[in-house]
């Protein structure tokens, strides 16, 4: 890992991802970049023109919190440099240009519930959804950011193959043990035999043996991973998200923006690849 985004609206939110960020990047040799971005100041609501003088001051104003972060105790050592960016919200701006050598995104949450999850979504939300680098969110930081257990739910087929690398590379860093989830749910359920049999295989194709298979039942997969962890008790979830957009998002919504928004525990989303299929479904072979 070379490089890390960190986007910041100088919360307390914020700041826990800051520190997880520097965990991190003690621990692979990262640099991190501070990101903030803001709406610049306009004169009414009929030409829509930029108020320069009073954005002069806002930037003014904002370079001097970012240069502020910068020196962040947990920060002390580490390659840090800050980006400004304006009239986007956080969740476009990481898919910026300028941003998509980066390796890992850690930014905060503070959740959405009701009507804004449904229609608007946090930020955070919104990055799993659309980022195309890995996301892990992080809601507070109470101690180190050094996971030794990490939940991987998944459905184990050969689409989340390409994102099992950086799973597998966070938990030889952090020397993590991961535990494989498959959530069995009434209206998409599998014999032991068979899921066990996916997870082994699974485990086979990406060369990985130190795993541990946990086969859980509930009613939908949300409260399925929601529940196991309460039990569980890992340090970190990881889950893979397709990305969603539009009508297809609104209609079928996506595990792991759902799971970001409603734990307390740092979520590693990674995008899966674009796979065709012409009934919309990947099946396991």
């Amino acid at each position: 890992m070379k490089s890390i985004l960190v986007p910041t609206d100088f919360s307390d939110c914020a700041t826990a991802a800051i520190r997880t960020a520097a965990d991190i990047a003690r621990n692979t040799d990262a640099e991190i970049r501070l990101l903030h971005v803001y709406e610049r100041p306009i004169y009414g609501f009929v030409d829509m023109s930029v108020d320069h003088e009073q954005n002069r001051k806002i930037k003014a104003d904002l370079w001097e919190k970012l240069h502020e972060a910068e020196k962040h105790p947990s920060l002390e050592g580490l390659e840090v440099n800050s980006s400004l960016m304006w009239d986007k919200p956080a969740w476009e701006a990481i898919a910026h240009e300028e941003f998509k050598d980066h390796d890992l995104v850690v930014m905060g949450t503070h959740g959405a519930s009701g009507f804004k999850e449904m229609f608007i979504g946090s930020n955070a939300e919104k990055a799993v959804r659309l980022s195309k680098i890995p996301v892990l969110t992080i809601s507070k930081h109470e101690k180190t950011f050094s996971p030794k257990k990490i939940i991987f739910a998944s459905n184990f087929y050969r689409e989340v193959e390409s994102v099992f690398g950086t799973i597998k590379k966070l938990a030889h860093q952090f020397n993590a043990e991961v535990h494989f989830l498959k959530i069995n749910t009434p209206g998409n359920f599998e014999a032991t035999w068979y899921s066990e049999r996916t997870m082994k295989e699974f485990a086979e194709r990406v060369g990985f043996k130190n795993y541990v298979p946990n086969i859980y039942n509930d009613e939908n997969v949300e409260k399925g991973i929601l529940n196991f962890c309460n039990s569980a008790e890992p340090d970190m979830v990881a889950i893979a998200t397709h990305g969603r957009t539009g009508l297809l998002h609104l209609i079928n919504g996506s595990i792991a923006e759902s799971v970001v928004n409603h734990f307390d525990l740092p979520v590693l989303s990674i995008r899966l690849e674009e796979v065709e299929s012409p009934t919309g479904v990947i099946f396991p072979y």
